[in-house]
């Protein structure tokens, strides 16, 4: 299945304090981390806020040296979800920690 612009994939990025949900459509998973360094920025620019932490659902994507140095360096706590339990995606309650 083919979505916009030919792309086959897409992540999406929510902010659990705002609700606020970024979709961005991919041609390759390759490309979340290009996506998710151009996200970060332009979030961190408009709100003046840095992003904390980072949940995936244990995608390879995102296990990836280049991806876990680029978080360390930058303060960002990784957090991956069990395999097979999509429950775990969601977005963090009210008053509870990751």
């Amino acid at each position: 299945m083919k979505y916009l612009g030919g792309s086959q994939y897409y992540v999406t990025f929510i902010n659990d304090s705002t609700r606020k949900v970024w979709v961005y459509f991919l041609k390759n998973k390759s490309y979340v981390f290009y996506v998710f360094k151009r996200w970060k920025k332009e979030v961190e620019t408009q709100t003046g806020l840095k992003v904390k932490c980072l949940k995936s659902n244990n995608g390879g994507e995102y296990d990836n040296n280049q991806f876990k140095e680029f978080c360390s360096e930058n303060g960002i706590r990784m957090i991956k979800t069990v395999p097979g339990t999509p429950e775990q995606n969601g977005v963090q309650k009210e008053g509870t920690k990751p």
